[in-house]
């Protein structure tokens, strides 16, 4: 096999002397071949591998369903989700093969096959990064070589932001459908409308973040939104949530949001649970891309185009935050970026002096009093 997996097997004595006699070169081959293989096996048999994955042709699907059970343990669901769509994928456009031939050629091929499946660069390059994660985890298995994928070209892709007629102007398109609705249900929507604007002008929350909120999770009193793991029931079925990465945060609330969740949160009745509930204690919302939808309708009536609901709102938010001058380390934090390069890639120089929103978001509230 070339470039194995680097072992400690015994010292260069041990491996020239039996204890009675020195070996020959062939002897001393077969005993290192032979204590290489069962030390391998030993070590795959330590991290829980199957007897078929240690006997040397481990081949790549087998191998992707076990590195897919070993990080659903300690990854958020959604993340292992993801990765489970890249073993299907590859299964799908490549096929199964010894996990030991994958080469530069098998790269090329499964590139070449997303290519021809008519998906975008950042969905091809999403699949590249989660299949470099996988040959990763396979070569810290000494299942294989350690291989790196040649990276792809990053699309430099502007972030973009609401302005502030924008947010006005959806704010009041708002205001006006839930003080016209008459019908006692769909009047409880409309304010769950309202919900989602608020939270997403003041935190730059995740969609999924806040579909899960839970009342009990906002203190008002210590003045934060505590953004944690969840066990809870929706329409009598158990809701299990992580938040991403299952990274916990705490995110302070602005005072003209602090205002807001007070008369709201006063108003509540006693079966209600969910930041977004329905009146009875359930989700308001059956998925998380569920809650872009009122905000995507009233985009489409104001003709606002090419901006998704749900991050247009949290890009607005990281974007006039960096280009009025916060500090990067603070920003980061609040977005919860693991990776402050993704953070600082929110800022753009060029348009820094031509900002239409607010000075931090505090400051965004200053709008919706007027």
């Amino acid at each position: 096999k070339k470039n194995p997996p680097l072992i400690d097997l015994c010292s260069i004595d041990e491996a020239h002397w039996d204890g009675t006699r020195q070996r020959s070169k062939q002897e001393v081959n077969d005993f290192l071949d032979e204590l290489y293989a069962n030390t391998l096996k030993q070590k795959l048999a330590e991290r829980g591998f199957a007897e078929p994955l240690i006997q040397g042709k481990i081949h790549i699907l087998a191998a992707m369903d076990y590195w897919l059970d070993e990080v659903s343990k300690f990854r958020a669901i959604a993340t292992v989700r993801e990765y489970g769509k890249l073993r299907k994928k590859y299964a799908t456009l490549v096929g199964d093969h010894e996990l030991a031939n994958f080469s530069r050629s098998s790269e090329n091929r499964f590139k070449l096959e997303l290519v021809k499946n008519s998906l975008g660069q950042n969905t091809q390059n999403k699949y590249a990064s989660h299949l470099q994660t996988f040959l990763y985890w396979a070569a810290d298995a000494d299942l294989m070589p350690r291989y790196k994928i040649k990276k792809p070209q990053k699309l430099k892709k502007e972030h973009v932001v609401l302005s502030r007629e924008q947010i006005n102007l959806i704010h009041y398109n708002l205001l006006v459908d839930f003080t016209n609705e008459l019908n006692p249900q769909r009047r409880k929507q409309r304010l769950n409308h309202l919900r989602i604007f608020y939270m997403l002008l003041f935190t730059g929350m995740r969609g999924g973040e806040i579909r899960h909120l839970l009342l009990k999770n906002i203190d008002l009193k210590q003045g934060a939104i505590h953004i944690v793991s969840i066990l809870a029931t929706s329409h009598n079925r158990p809701i299990r949530w992580e938040p991403k990465a299952k990274k916990e945060a705490s995110i302070p609330i602005a005072k003209n949001l602090h205002g807001f969740l007070k008369k709201d949160i006063a108003c509540r009745s006693n079966k209600e649970q969910w930041y977004l509930d329905d009146g009875l204690g359930n989700q308001a919302f059956s998925g998380d891309c569920s809650i872009s939808t009122p905000l995507s309708k009233i985009m489409k009536r104001l003709d606002i185009k090419g901006i998704k609901p749900i991050h247009g709102f949290r890009s607005t938010v990281i974007t006039e935050l960096l280009n009025n001058g916060a500090p990067l380390v603070l920003v980061q934090s609040l977005a919860r970026h693991s990776d402050i390069q993704t953070t600082r890639s929110y800022f753009n120089s060029n348009k820094a002096p031509l900002k239409e929103l607010v000075d931090s978001i505090e400051g965004i509230s200053d709008m919706l009093n007027h």
